[in-house]
């Protein structure tokens, strides 16, 4: 977001680590900049632990421009990491065990950390500690490019973390390639496409976006 303040261009992103990190120079508090490889990688680690710990993490940073100025990503003042628990509702390990024992596979796609989506997949039932395949969106290709062995194994995953929404509405298409019909939830904006291609569509939650409820069934 950008805003004006004391006749300049105030910028404030929060974001996922890896992503404000790659774009940020880094203060300390004497105002100097300059984040070394070493430093990026130790924050990295620490975004890591706390995600561990199943927490969501989210790093901020800020830097003041002229008005003129286009609001961009470069040369960020990188500020630090927070990190905060958004835990599953009481009844939704309930939930997931009902679908499975009506012979619902539950997969759980997500934009979070790895390390976090699996802590939630464990708690929740999704899979047992440690097992289940998980596959980051880094790894997801194109469908035209995904040989057969690699679609074998995306079909038999059980977490998909860090995947964008053009990889939501790919999946729901690889899973209906597959034979499946498929339900999709979702609640915001970025989920509207896959709510439409899936099978069924179920916007979730009543402060959901108007979009994913329009774009449900």
């Amino acid at each position: 977001t950008a805003h004006l303040r004391d006749g300049n261009l105030f910028v404030a992103v929060k974001g996922a680590p890896e992503a404000v990190l790659s774009f940020a120079l880094g203060v300390d508090a004497d105002g100097r900049g300059g984040l070394s490889t070493e430093e990026r990688k130790a924050w990295l680690a620490h975004a890591e632990t706390i995600a561990e710990d199943g927490m969501r993490v989210l790093a901020l940073a800020e830097k003041t421009v002229p008005v003129t100025a286009k609001p961009s990503y470069d040369a960020l003042n990188f500020l630090g990491l927070f990190g905060f628990r958004d835990r599953p509702r009481a009844e939704v390990k309930g939930a997931i065990e009902a679908c499975r024992q009506a012979g619902i596979r539950v997969v759980m796609v997500t934009g979070d950390h790895a390390v976090t989506a699996r802590k939630i997949a464990e708690i929740l039932g999704i899979i047992e500690p440690n097992g289940g395949i998980l596959v980051e969106g880094r790894d997801l290709k194109p469908l035209s490019q995904i040989h057969k062995d690699e679609r074998d194994r995306l079909l038999s995953a059980k977490i998909f973390a860090r995947v964008t929404p053009a990889q939501k509405l790919d999946l729901v298409s690889l899973y209906q390639s597959a034979g499946d019909v498929v339900a999709m939830t979702g609640d915001g904006v970025n989920d509207a496409p896959a709510l439409q291609k899936a099978d069924i569509g179920v916007a979730m939650g009543l402060r959901g976006t108007e979009v994913a409820r329009e774009a449900a069934s």
